[in-house]
């Protein structure tokens, strides 16, 4: 249910919606700002697709709101395409957003219909790790391989899968490393 700007505020008899009083706040904020994509970008939409929560996690016994800010031009359009974007929310979520890699604002992982994330959810988008989310990978992957007419067979070693490996697992990848490269050393190839 999309609402304006406007209807998001709270009538004096009725009891406030969800997010309304925050949301309205970080469009309030997000207008003010001197991005001129971003400027564009709410020129063009001005309905409300779902109110801003934030997300919470847990920080030793209690549950505590993630914090965000607008200080940076990827971090004020990520807001607002999570705002007034039409899209879904993923299941499952984005590899970055099931491990709660970064500074994720939201609560969910959402990824907007049209592609002015370039397929990312906006959480990967926020922490400015927009190319890093593994939606924009998955897609980049179907795509190569679509060109190449074949099926991947393994995936590359990247630094975004490096990201995600356990620090048990890379001492495990540096140990085998380490031996190849002995073992190489020891033939003279």
């Amino acid at each position: 249910m999309a609402a304006t700007q406007k209807e998001l505020q709270q009538v004096d008899d009725e009891e406030p919606k969800p997010g309304s009083e925050l949301t309205s706040q970080i469009v309030d904020e997000l207008r003010q700002k001197p991005y001129n994509k971003l400027a564009a970008y709410l020129a063009a939409h001005d309905v409300i697709q779902r109110p801003f929560e934030p997300a919470s996690y847990l920080s030793g016994d209690e549950t505590v709101e993630a914090t965000w800010n607008l200080d940076r031009p990827e971090r004020a359009m990520a807001l607002a395409v999570y705002i007034f974007e039409e899209g879904k929310q993923e299941k499952p979520n984005c590899k970055k957003c099931s491990k709660s890699i970064g500074p994720l604002p939201a609560p969910v992982c959402f990824v907007p219909s049209s592609d002015v994330l370039g397929g990312a959810c906006t959480n990967c988008a926020y922490s400015g790790r927009r190319l890093g989310c593994s939606f924009v990978q998955e897609e980049e992957a179907r795509r190569v391989e679509k060109e190449r007419g074949k099926k991947p067979k393994i995936q590359s070693l990247t630094s975004v899968l490096l990201q995600h490996m356990s620090f048990s697992e890379l001492e495990e990848l540096q140990r085998l490393l380490r031996d190849a490269l002995e073992r190489r050393r020891n033939s003279g190839g």
